[in-house]
């Protein structure tokens, strides 16, 4: 009996380490946001989208109000989001943002999601989840109408982007950062820059904004470069949320809709000088469209 005894007591005192440890040892990381997040824009009836305030043709201010070739993805978003939270009120509240605040504010939770020229990059997956991608774009190099791009070789270049200034170095070639698409076009028609490069469409949209003086830049695709694929940033780990959004991208993509939204912003002239980009579509994003996919180029 006594036997019996201990044998019970010590099965009981190794049952109770054991529910000790499991109680201690914390517990799988769960999916981190994806429902909550519908479920607090259920809950307050506000989206929060953000914005760029001149990122032509994909999103900037215009008389006040965001406008752009992603706005108008954005707000096909909310409207399929009214439907599935089953919120016919659903309030959109634009938010401001630049390079370096997009993600920090992703990333604390004041906005739901950015879609504007945020490029898809694995490095970046690991603070952000991405959607489909919307647009894929192609290097360009801007240059002044007496010039060419093969003349540039081992000349300075402007660059706003990082990556694409790592790419010149490796190359060999000076460059000049600068703040904006519109500085790099400034400095290569005031010499202080032999050639601009960047995303082929932000190259057209600052040629666009100079005017008459944009009349002296020539643009030249290069396609020797790794495209860029241009996504919707969402939070990390918002599986059902980022379902959401590419089920209203896959939506566009499939009923034509996405066609049409590249031609007006694309193609078609825009506000605020009512004069187009000129820029069709090219065929890595015709291919992103018939084929929707969430993979970067890299």
């Amino acid at each position: 009996m006594k036997n019996a005894c201990f044998c019970l007591f010590t099965i009981t005192a190794l049952l109770a380490v054991v529910a000790s440890a499991e109680a201690a040892e914390p517990s799988a990381p769960q999916d981190s946001g994806a429902a909550s997040r519908l479920e607090r824009i259920r809950q307050t009836g506000t989206l929060v989208l953000a914005y760029r305030e001149s990122a032509v043709p994909f999103s900037y201010l215009h008389q006040g109000q965001p406008v752009g070739f992603s706005v108008d993805i954005s707000q096909a978003v909310a409207d399929d989001l009214r439907e599935y939270l089953g919120l016919p009120q659903l309030t959109i509240r634009w938010n401001a943002v630049t390079r370096s605040t997009r993600m920090p504010l992703i990333t604390t939770g004041a906005v739901d999601m950015e879609c504007a020229t945020t490029t898809h990059t694995r490095s970046r997956t690991r603070q952000v989840s991405f959607s489909h991608t919307f647009y894929v774009a192609e290097d360009g190099v801007a240059t002044r109408m007496a010039d060419t791009p093969a003349s540039q070789t081992g000349k300075t270049a402007a660059v706003e982007s990082t990556v694409t200034a790592s790419r010149l170095r490796a190359e060999g070639r000076d460059e000049l950062s600068v703040r904006s698409y519109r500085n790099g076009m400034l400095a290569v028609l005031q010499g202080q820059a032999d050639a601009f490069v960047g995303d082929m469409p932000l190259l057209a949209s600052a040629r666009l904004q100079l005017g008459e003086a944009g009349r002296m830049i020539a643009l030249t695709a290069t396609y020797d470069d790794v495209p860029q694929a241009y996504a919707c940033m969402l939070p990390l780990g918002d599986t059902a949320f980022v379902a959401q959004v590419n089920k209203t991208l896959e939506r566009l993509m499939r009923d034509g809709e996405m066609l049409r939204l590249h031609d007006r912003w694309f193609t078609q002239p825009i506000p605020p000088g009512n004069r187009a980009l000129n820029l069709p579509l090219n065929k890595a994003t015709r291919e992103a469209y018939d084929t929707p996919n969430s993979t970067p180029f890299e």
